[in-house]
């Protein structure tokens, strides 16, 4: 017998990354700070030691930590006598242009002991908890462009001016100094994109009886998108990337861009979509009583 209460508040969170002008791209890339988008601020069972056939009380505290609007699954498993649990959660992101914080919900699970233990002896074990969401990182980049006659006569060159990435726990940076060919009016970009949260990505979808993802679909993003304020984009892969030790590099170019003023300020959107799962544990003592 359990029930499921879920209890649904604000609380205060975001952050965004921020770094300032300069020429070179490998010193001046965006930075992301290493949390997840839906975090567990909280794993608590209560009490911790009960005897067999009590109830006992699971709460796990989540917050949406990006600006990104999310839905998946919280997962409970681990005692082989403990029916596996899926509890579905919506989580509004953050506002911080107009200081409104992420959303908040504390998922409560009554449980009961029903481990096959002896009297006068007592079993730890190990309770674990899952969330699987949807979730997208993005990454913005100004991008000063010289054209060729004003690249010859000051010895300007291409270089980033300022970039802002939102929390995610898949980052994304411009890695290498762009590079500009003026006679075909081309700029070609690299993105790295990588995972610094404390899950895995897949490429598959959340759902409500599966707490794992299929082998060939882990370490996987969905879709990477760059989108450009002049010309046209193309990039070389755009879904299905792999990462290979939790990273992997993005080829993109931008066509067509004009040449007819001294330089130009581009903005560059990347953004990456993906499926994200982090799981935490607690531990806990039944007791077989006399």
């Amino acid at each position: 017998m359990r029930k499921r209460v879920s209890i649904i508040f604000f609380a205060l969170l975001l952050t965004l990354g921020c770094v300032g002008r300069g020429g070179s791209i490998s010193s001046h890339s965006a930075t992301a700070t290493s949390v997840d988008g839906v975090v567990m601020n909280s794993v608590d069972i209560v009490p911790r030691e009960v005897f067999k056939g009590d109830d006992f009380t699971l709460r796990v505290d989540l917050e949406n930590d990006g600006t990104y609007k999310t839905s998946g699954y919280l997962y409970v498993y681990g005692p082989a006598w403990l029916n596996p649990i899926h509890e579905s959660f919506e989580l509004n992101p953050a506002d911080p242009v107009n200081d409104i914080p992420g959303e908040r919900k504390t998922i409560v699970e009554e449980l009961r002991a029903n481990a096959d233990i002896p009297e006068r002896t007592k079993q730890q074990y190990t309770l674990y908890v899952r969330t699987c969401y949807d979730y997208r990182s993005i990454y913005l980049a100004t991008v000063v462009v010289y054209s060729r006659e004003e690249s010859l006569v000051t010895r300007g060159n291409v270089f980033m001016k300022r970039s802002t990435q939102t929390t995610s726990p898949i980052s994304i940076e411009m890695v290498g100094a762009p590079k500009y060919y003026t006679s075909k009016g081309k700029l070609y970009v690299v993105f790295r994109i990588k995972n610094i949260g404390d899950g895995f990505p897949a490429s598959s979808d959340c759902t409500p009886s599966k707490a794992t993802p299929s082998f060939e679909n882990t370490n996987r993003i969905k879709r990477f998108i760059l989108e450009s304020s002049i010309g046209s984009v193309r990039c070389i892969r755009n879904s299905d990337i792999y990462l290979s030790n939790s990273e992997a590099t993005i080829e993109c170019t931008i066509e067509n861009i004009p040449s007819n003023v001294p330089k130009i300020q581009l903005t560059l959107k990347a953004i990456a979509t993906y499926t994200y799962y982090v799981t935490r544990s607690t531990v806990f003592t039944v007791m077989g009583g006399e």
